[in-house]
């Protein structure tokens, strides 16, 4: 087998491998009943740097549990998430080429 021109391609997800505009996890709070205020406030106070990663993801999560999701629940809305187009046919291009192919994301491994 020849070696590949490319050994490795990266892709994030968001946006580039599904046809989703905006964050996964906007949708994901949106699907289970967070509200949008405390979301968007949360993210706000993430972004300026008055909370840490960590501290963000403990809020965010808190704010899911609180409206009793769960892994199903996440994975229902996650469903609803559909490949942008051409993006299974080029990784499949990719793989059969002998390609390796990176998927990177914020979001969830279940997206």
């Amino acid at each position: 087998m020849t070696r590949p021109r490319f050994p490795l391609v990266v892709f994030d997800l968001d946006g580039t491998l599904i046809d989703h505009h905006g964050p996964v996890w906007r949708t994901l709070h949106e699907g289970c009943g967070v509200e949008p205020a405390r979301r968007k406030q949360v993210l706000a106070d993430a972004l300026s740097g008055r909370l840490t990663y960590e501290a963000w993801f403990a809020q965010d999560r808190a704010m899911l549990a609180e409206v009793g999701a769960t892994r199903a629940s996440l994975e229902r809305v996650a469903r609803t998430l559909k490949p942008a187009p051409g993006a299974v046919a080029l990784v499949q291009a990719l793989q059969t080429a002998g390609t390796r192919v990176a998927v990177l994301s914020g979001g969830l491994d279940l997206v």
